[in-house]
């Protein structure tokens, strides 16, 4: 009946705004990823700091892609390697 079609484009919009939702932070995790190694390359630790607290706090290292795609290094490898390296600056 009619309340199944319902129920059905529902459970459709809830699935297209969570994989929006996904796609927003992905996106401002590589975005926060990029900042960060820019901040590293330029020496500038306090800066990587208080990126990688931001990264923390909103969870966004955990959409970093895993996959390396044709680099040899994931994004989230990445920012193991730049997280560690900050701390142990």
């Amino acid at each position: 009946g009619l309340g199944d079609v319902y129920k059905r484009q529902e459970s459709q919009l809830e699935e297209a705004q969570k994989s929006a939702e996904d796609a927003q932070l992905k996106a401002d995790a590589l975005l926060a990823l990029y900042t960060l190694q820019q901040q590293y390359s330029a020496g500038d630790y306090d800066a990587c700091r208080r990126t990688l607290q931001n990264m923390t706090e909103q969870g966004l290292q955990d959409h970093l892609p895993t996959d390396s795609g044709n680099d040899v290094t994931s994004p989230a490898q990445r920012f193991e390697q730049l997280n560690e390296a900050v701390l142990n600056h």
